[in-house]
């Protein structure tokens, strides 16, 4: 997967080793170190990802008006220290929070997600668009329940790290089951629930092999699913993007971190399912 990715740090030196990342995995990067720069950059193609070193909050809304119709996902890395503010930089727009020391294992995986899912967005904008301008009727919105989140533990006297946290969510109804009940055909599930398949630290292969039996299966291909990991974050576990999980949450995550990527799962998820629904 390739795409031309528009790199922003005031800072040359640390633009160095992430660009190289990203060029050696073919990706066409164009940098930027100065707001002036981004402009004289920004408006003459349409990116596929904006990745911002360091910066604040507002550094982020100002470069994101620069290129209000692009529509484009929006990486930040961050030093650790700056851990705290990783609400703000989603609330103000990020689609993803990385912290140095980065590898490029996991800011490889993290863009290869985003991407696919600015592809959906895309495909289900021009179709929906298109729809418009035909003159066709848009489908009326339906009442949907309270958003759900499933829970999925391997083992039923599996601890998880983020069990309280998940309990803790007043967003989302929640409930428990174990892989054995997951494929049930009597259950009803609602269009926006969310899997979240608890990881074991012991052996992600375990978890990993649950991912690709759900991806295959009928009732849970087009499923949102996360995988709940139970260790800070590494290659192995990351490798859960490219074998069908849409996110990967670590217990160093907070509550309100939590519900704002399942919330942006389930949208994905609607997007997918409008899009499907479209070409049928």
């Amino acid at each position: 997967m390739s795409g031309h990715l528009l790199l922003h740090s005031p800072k040359t030196k640390t633009q160095l080793p992430v660009g190289q990342i990203l060029r050696d995995a073919l990706y066409h990067v164009t940098t930027a170190s100065s707001r002036a720069e981004f402009e004289s950059y920004a408006p003459h193609r349409i990116w596929d990802c904006l990745i911002i070193l360091g910066g604040s909050p507002s550094l982020l809304h100002q470069l994101s008006a620069i290129t209000p119709n692009q529509k484009m996902p929006i990486i930040v890395i961050l030093e650790a220290h700056n851990s705290g503010c990783r609400m703000q930089f989603l609330r103000a727009g990020a689609d993803e929070i990385l912290q140095r020391p980065i590898t490029g294992k996991a800011l490889l995986s993290r863009l290869r997600s985003l991407l696919r899912r600015r592809r959906a967005h895309q495909e289900f904008t021009l179709r929906a668009d298109t729809n418009r301008a035909l003159g066709f009727h848009e489908a009326k919105a339906v009442f949907q329940p309270k958003p759900k989140c499933v829970v999925i533990q391997i083992h039923h006297d599996q601890t998880h790290a983020m069990l309280d946290k998940f309990h803790a969510l007043k967003e989302y109804s929640l409930e428990i089951t174990t892989p054995a009940a997951l494929f049930l055909t009597d259950q009803k599930r609602p269009s926006n629930l969310c899997y979240i398949v608890l990881d074991i630290a012991q052996n992600s292969l375990i978890a990993h092999n649950l991912l690709l039996s759900m991806r295959t299966h009928d009732l849970t291909r087009h499923a949102a699913i996360i995988l709940a990991s139970a260790s800070i974050e590494t290659a192995t576990t990351l490798a859960a993007l490219d074998l069908g999980a849409d996110d990967v949450l670590f217990p160093t995550f907070s509550g309100s971190e939590i519900a704002h990527r399942i919330a942006t799962q389930l949208e994905h998820k609607r997007v997918n399912d409008h899009l499907r629904a479209m070409v049928q």
